[in-house]
Formats: C-alpha cells, sequence, structure tokens
C-alpha cells in the first residue's frame, strides 16, 4: 500500500470545512483525484487563460476550469510522500490560479507586463491602485487599495525617446 494509506493535512488557508481558516486536505491510496493529473491541467488552463495577452472572455473560461478541478481535487489520491507533498503543492497552486485569474478580471486596464486585450490602455485614472485580496467567509474577497506615490508616479505623457 505504499509510504502512507489514509491521512488528512489541516492547512492555514481557505477551505469549505465550517472554519474559513482551514482547509482539511484528504488523501487516500485509493481516492481518483491525481495530484499530478490535476497539476498538468492546471498549467495547462493558465497557460491558454492567463498567459501574456488576457481578455475578459478568455480570463472566465479559464477560472471556470479552475473551478472545476478545484470541485475535483477536494480527496487526492495519494500513496507515498512524495504524491501527498505534490497534492498539496497543487491545492495552492489552485487557489493561487483563482487569486490570478479574479485579479485579472477585475483590473480593467494594461499596465507594465499585465496586458489585456480588451483594455489595452493604460488607465492611472481608474486603476492607480493595487488589488487586495482577503478570505471572508470562506469566499475570496477583492478590494483595492491606492498606490503609494511618495517616492515616484506615473508620467502623464510618453516619456520622450533620445
Amino acid at each position: 500500500d505504499g509510504l502512507v494509506s489514509n491521512f488528512s493535512l489541516v492547512m492555514g488557508v481557505a477551505g469549505g470545512t465550517g472554519n474559513p481558516d482551514i482547509v482539511l486536505l484528504q488523501c487516500v491510496s485509493n481516492y481518483p483525484a491525481d495530484p499530478a493529473d490535476v497539476k498538468k491541467r492546471l498549467k495547462a488552463t493558465m497557460t491558454e487563460h492567463c498567459w501574456v495577452i488576457k481578455d475578459e472572455a478568455g480570463l472566465k473560461s479559464g477560472l471556470e476550469k479552475v473551478r472545476g478541478l478545484e470541485a475535483e481535487a477536494q480527496r487526492f489520491r495519494a500513496s507515498s510522500g512524495s504524491e501527498w507533498l505534490s497534492a498539496v503543492e497543487v491545492r495552492n497552486m489552485l487557489i493561487t490560479a483563482k487569486m490570478m485569474l479574479t485579479g485579472s478580471i477585475e483590473r480593467q486596464d494594461s499596465r507594465g507586463a499585465f496586458f489585456r486585450s480588451d483594455y489595452p490602455e493604460t488607465d492611472n485614472e481608474n486603476w492607480l491602485k493595487n488589488i487586495i485580496y482577503r478570505q471572508v467567509d470562506g469566499r475570496l474577497d477583492l478590494g483595492t487599495v491606492p498606490v503609494d506615490l511618495k517616492y515616484c508616479g506615473p508620467t502623464l505623457e510618453p516619456a520622450a525617446r533620445p
């Protein structure tokens, strides 16, 4: 049966255990979800939907796929320490992917390396702010805070090129 046959892990992140600060990750040798397979599909989803050039339709499609993977990944198959470690890693990757996709949907402009083809311009009037992620009642909550411009700020005119 391998190194481990039945175990659970409590992590200090969000989840569906009734306590919004705890996730119960169940790993049993005969559960169907394979951490390596979920990780592979998550990477493909993020590459397709949240890569360099993004748009709202692609981001929303990616978020739905990640939610599907997350539902599938409630119980992982694990019969060794390395599979257990992979299960923990994939759960964290799923949380991060949801944050990336949700924040990318929220931000309706382009700046720096972040580019949305449906919002190709930088919009400092509405989007010169940071997106803040919180966990509220087991759900991801987004807010914004102003950017601290104490030492630098955006240029209003394009810089002259030599």
